[in-house]
């Protein structure tokens, strides 16, 4: 009996270690997932907005915010990838299921 309470407190501690861990790693892939989403968000906006001043006075203003923010998508593609190939981030990435997005699937 005097031996089991030793293993269970590192058990404990072991379990909760992880879910600390985990809890931690899902926070920042969860932010850089949500950036990518908003830029894509962005993107969109923009196509529409192009698609609306095509052939006008308009066009080069329209095609230049178009692609900043494809560019802004990319690098928020990038910096996703980063943190989810982070080594304290890729066994929570696996379990939790952020998966790679690439950067050449612009919306």
């Amino acid at each position: 009996m005097p031996d089991l309470i030793p293993w269970l407190i590192a058990g404990i501690s072991t379990a909760a270690l992880v879910a600390i861990w985990f809890v931690t790693a899902h926070r920042e892939l969860a932010r850089a997932k949500q950036s990518v989403e908003n830029a894509i968000r962005q993107v969109r906006l923009h196509l529409d907005g192009h698609e609306q001043v095509r052939n006008g006075p308009y066009e080069a203003a329209a095609s230049n915010s178009l692609n900043v923010s494809r560019s802004l998508y990319r690098e928020a593609v990038k910096n996703y990838q980063i943190v989810r190939y982070k080594p304290v981030n890729r066994i929570p990435a696996l379990f939790l299921g952020y998966e790679g997005i690439k950067s050449d699937n612009e919306p």
